[in-house]
């Protein structure tokens, strides 16, 4: 329930930004309590289906078990790691990374601008 209360409560704060032109909130989680929440409750569910799987297929079923998902870990790293060094994954992900930053940068300066007039 946490990881869904989580994301309704971004998705909530993103409209009310969109709706008032303010900088949409980051998606990623800040602080010790928020990031501690949301990975007990993503590994919550993995104990509750894989514990009693485990506790019924028998032991040399669970070695195979896990050593297919060690495995299946070992080609996602693999998989990644030649995604991550692929030069035109690269250059994309540069290029819009940086035009986001700028983005922010000038929305942030203007929005600086702005706050002495309002006030004043």
């Amino acid at each position: 329930m946490v990881p869904l209360a989580l994301g309704v409560r971004g998705l909530i704060k993103a409209i009310r930004a969109k709706d008032s032109d303010d900088q949409p909130p980051s998606a990623v989680a800040c602080g010790l309590f928020s990031v501690a929440s949301v990975t007990v409750a993503n590994g919550a569910d993995n104990i509750s289906v894989y514990t009693p799987t485990f506790r019924t297929i028998g032991v040399s079923a669970t070695l195979i078990t896990v050593a297919v998902f060690a495995v299946l870990v070992a080609l996602w790293c693999l998989i990644g790691t030649l995604l991550g060094s692929h030069k035109k994954i690269t250059e994309f992900v540069e290029r819009y990374t940086f035009s986001e930053l700028r983005m922010r940068t000038a929305h942030s300066s203007a929005s600086a601008d702005r706050a002495p007039a309002m006030l004043g």
